[in-house]
């Protein structure tokens, strides 16, 4: 990227996040170009190679907005599929158990659903063990 195009970039970053970077973002940008290859190699990093490599070095405190910039910039979604997701299997459920389940039962199942991945690592010996127990005292009574 050329410097023109690089300052420009780097001000409308600025301006979107004014309240988290600085304008000295500008500088540190055109300085981190300058020590790159000293420092990282000939090779582009990728933003989160980068932002670990300053952290590696420590060299935060050399470019305090840029790391800001960076650990934004790996943290923002780039797309809303996650979000869409969780929707499309909500709908699913929701239509699938409408009209047996109530909307805190619902809204716990949907979770369940959406984080998969995490439900079936979870050992659910212990729940189903107080579960019929807290049942047998209701029988009992």
């Amino acid at each position: 990227m050329n410097e023109t195009d690089l300052h420009s970039s780097v001000q409308k970053f600025v301006d979107a996040y004014s309240v988290d970077v600085s304008n000295d973002l500008i500088q540190e940008m055109d300085e981190i170009k300058k020590i790159h290859t000293a420092n990282f190699g000939e090779d582009q990093l990728q933003p989160f190679e980068l932002l670990n490599s300053l952290n590696k070095y420590k060299l935060t405190t050399l470019f305090p907005n840029c790391c800001i910039a960076l650990r934004i910039f790996c943290t923002l979604p780039v797309t809303v599929a996650e979000g869409e997701r969780s929707f499309s299997k909500l709908n699913h459920i929701k239509n699938y158990q409408r009209s047996t389940m109530t909307e805190n039962r619902l809204t716990d199942f949907g979770t369940l659903a959406i984080e998969s991945k995490l439900a079936r690592q979870l050992n659910f010996d212990n729940i189903i063990d107080h579960f019929a127990s807290l049942k047998a005292r209701k029988a009992h009574v």
